[in-house]
């Protein structure tokens, strides 16, 4: 990549465009949250690897969403907005094997039913 390394700043908000490590809360349905610490250079799908190190989830399975918007492999930190402290919710696609191994881990009540389905047509209609 290229570095841009010298740092004349027009005002003081150009401080987001710092390379200074960021803490993002990752918030997943079953409603544990864990921290990664991340650069606003990274991609989301290096965060992922990260995830995979940290909680054991193959990167395949994962989706990261903030708000309502799937957060794209190739898309970066920065170029998400994604700020110190900000969060993200992760979402398991149980497309990675038959249904009762993904069973145990998530306890599927109506609400995270309702949650796979809306997110199942975001996947289609988004494409991954």
């Amino acid at each position: 990549g290229m570095s841009r390394k010298q740092k004349w700043r027009s005002n003081p908000d150009d401080d987001q465009l710092d390379d200074s490590p960021i803490s993002l809360t990752i918030e997943t349905l079953t409603g544990t949250a864990f921290e990664i610490t991340v650069s606003p250079a990274d991609y989301i799908s290096s965060l992922k690897s990260r995830i995979q190190r940290v909680e054991g989830i193959p990167v395949a399975q994962q989706h990261l969403l903030l708000g309502e918007k799937i957060l794209s492999d190739h898309s970066t930190i920065a170029s998400n907005n994604l700020h110190d402290g900000a969060t993200l919710r992760l979402v398991l696609s149980l497309q990675g094997g038959p249904i009762g191994t993904s069973r145990r881990m998530l306890p599927l009540d109506n609400e995270t039913i309702r949650q796979l389905v809306n997110l199942n047509k975001l996947v289609k209609s988004v494409n991954l």
